[in-house]
């Protein structure tokens, strides 16, 4: 079964990418996986940092995109992952 924040985060990365270029889906793909599968919140915020420096010029429209989606809670991030062991 899937989480709430899991098909949010899902959602939203559709989203981001539906306001970019095709040619950049995969990197803006693996700066998303950055910031959503970042060891801590500190290492989150940064990778946040580096997406916004990096994407404002190319992808306006996708940086506004991720900013709409508020405030990150690593917390929550980590629970909408999928597990390797079965529940």
């Amino acid at each position: 079964m899937r989480t709430a924040v899991e098909v949010l985060d899902v959602h939203k990365l559709r989203n981001i990418l539906d306001k970019a270029p095709k040619h950049a889906d995969e990197a803006l793909k693996d700066d998303l996986h950055a910031i959503v599968y970042a060891d801590n919140e500190r290492a989150a915020r940064a990778a946040y940092k580096r997406f916004v420096d990096r994407w404002s010029k190319q992808c306006k429209a996708a940086v506004e995109s991720l900013e709409e989606a508020g405030p990150l809670c690593q917390e929550e991030m980590r629970c909408a992952r999928p597990t390797s062991s079965s529940a």
